[in-house]
């Protein structure tokens, strides 16, 4: 879904309905995007699709259901063993060859089916892409006689799901567009808390100079090796002057910090104690990994005889 500027629109209500029956219903993704799952007993007719967000006019469209035999995604096999952990799982980074399974809902076999793979997705690089199938008999499954071989960019975003479409024809003329959604996992940093090393208060105080340790917790699904952190101030009071620091080995459910590599930051005096400083955390690894994590550090210790603000509009009282 997107808006009439063409930017994508999150956390949009989308559902199928026939008549006063909910088929499925779901919510779009940063990207604009909602995968909706479909009951197996659902039937053939018109229905309708409804799509709802806060400050936007509802938009219905008719959708009309047809019970006509074609190709549907089977099981889908991932096999990442040779550059991956060969867990069975598509990690960023990782190249994996895909085992595309097709199911034939028709009455009759499907013979010669094949084509090529297709992704709009900008996290993936197609390194095979033909694939062809043994014969699929009626009401049955096959898998292909190779597999689909794809390359998945080091920082996708964790549970990322990439839409990957078969363009397949058979020996009958007959033509197939099938897609089928890959989740991906990936490292997840969260930040945590800051730690102020200045040899006096653990503040930061208008006028100066200390080091900052940051603390991360990786609550995705994957590991990231020699994880290395890249801090950017927002504001002009605040300068980063060490702006690179080692968190070292980042496991699942670890958390980590750049205690023994830290950064170093410089607080110019006509800042305002309580001010919140914005700042980015950029994490790497030297195997394409990234992520943007974003906090705030507070200066100084304010009291009664220090101003208030600056408010969302820049005043200070």
């Amino acid at each position: 879904m997107k808006n009439s500027a063409g930017n994508p629109v999150e956390g949009a209500s989308v559902v199928l309905s026939q008549g006063a029956n909910i088929l499925s219903r779901g919510y779009t993704d940063a990207e604009g995007n909602v995968i909706l799952v479909l009951p197996a007993s659902m039937s053939a007719g018109a229905a309708i699709l409804t799509i709802h967000s806060h400050d936007f006019k509802p938009l219905q469209h008719n959708i009309q259901i047809q019970n006509t035999a074609t190709l549907v995604p089977a099981s889908m096999v991932v096999d990442d063993s040779i550059e991956g952990n060969n867990n069975g799982i598509v990690n960023g980074g990782e190249t994996v060859n895909l085992y595309f399974g097709l199911r034939n809902t028709g009455s009759s076999p499907l013979n010669r089916v094949g084509g090529v793979l297709y992704t709009e997705s900008p996290w993936v690089q197609i390194l095979q892409g033909h694939v062809s199938y043994p014969s699929i008999p009626a009401g049955g499954s096959a898998t292909p006689n190779s597999p689909l071989v794809i390359s998945v960019a080091p920082d996708t975003p964790h549970n990322t799901m990439l839409r990957l479409h078969l363009l397949l024809d058979n020996s009958m003329g007959g033509i197939y567009d099938v897609s089928e959604f890959l989740p991906v996992e990936s490292a997840l940093a969260q930040y945590i808390s800051y730690a102020v090393i200045d040899n006096a208060n653990a503040v930061l105080d208008p006028g100066e100079t200390a080091r900052l340790s940051i603390s991360i917790k990786n609550i995705g699904a994957a590991t990231q090796q020699n994880l290395y952190g890249e801090l950017i101030s927002d504001n002009d009071l605040l300068e980063v002057v060490d702006d690179s620091a080692f968190f070292g080995n980042f496991g699942i459910n670890s958390t980590v910090n750049c205690n023994s590599d830290n950064f170093q930051v410089f607080c110019r005096t006509p800042t305002l104690p309580g001010m919140l400083m914005p700042l980015r955390l950029r994490l790497y690894t030297a195997g394409g990994f990234e992520q943007i994590v974003p906090f705030n550090l507070e200066i100084g210790t304010v009291s009664q005889q220090h101003p208030l603000g600056p408010d969302s509009y820049g005043y200070v009282i």
